[in-house]
């Protein structure tokens, strides 16, 4: 009986795991206002690795055709869900809608930007290093009498 118990739950957990695959990029469409079928929804949780994420994305981008809003739409959705993704998500998106390139790239690039005040430590590291390299520096003076610049020794 223990072992029974023990089986159904396991099997549950593993039903379950496959079935919770990819709820980022569910979440991550519907926060971006797309509404989905049923057989979309399924598509989309049942995507557990790379390969499959970019079919279902391919397939939903082709389902859109040339409607750029919605192509941008599930691009962006699926660059913030999958941001390790982005050139495979990108070049599944310009090959799925070739004369939507532009647009592909302009969202794939929005997307990786953090939003305004949002800014990571690692993405403010060189503005604040390039904005310290801009600052003008005023050297301390040296402890001699004389107010007049000394020239350096040639030694």
């Amino acid at each position: 009986m223990r072992k029974t118990l023990l089986a159904l739950a396991l099997s549950s957990l593993l039903a379950s795991g496959t079935a919770l695959a990819d709820q980022a990029l569910l979440d991550a469409l519907q926060a971006e206002g797309i509404t989905l079928t049923q057989e979309q929804m399924e598509l989309v949780l049942a995507a557990e690795d790379a390969e499959a994420i970019l079919a279902v994305l391919e397939s939903m981008i082709l389902a859109a055709g040339e409607n750029e809003a919605l192509v941008a739409a599930i691009v962006a959705a699926a660059v913030k869900s999958h941001p390790e993704m982005s050139a495979e998500i990108t070049a599944t998106a310009i090959n799925a809608a070739p004369s939507l390139a532009g647009a592909i790239s302009e969202t794939v690039l929005a997307a990786q930007t953090p939003a305004a005040g949002q800014e990571s430590a690692v993405s403010a590291a060189p503005a604040a290093g390039a904005l310290a390299a801009a600052a003008p520096t005023r050297s301390a003076p040296s402890g001699g009498g004389s107010s007049t610049p000394t020239p350096a020794s040639p030694n």
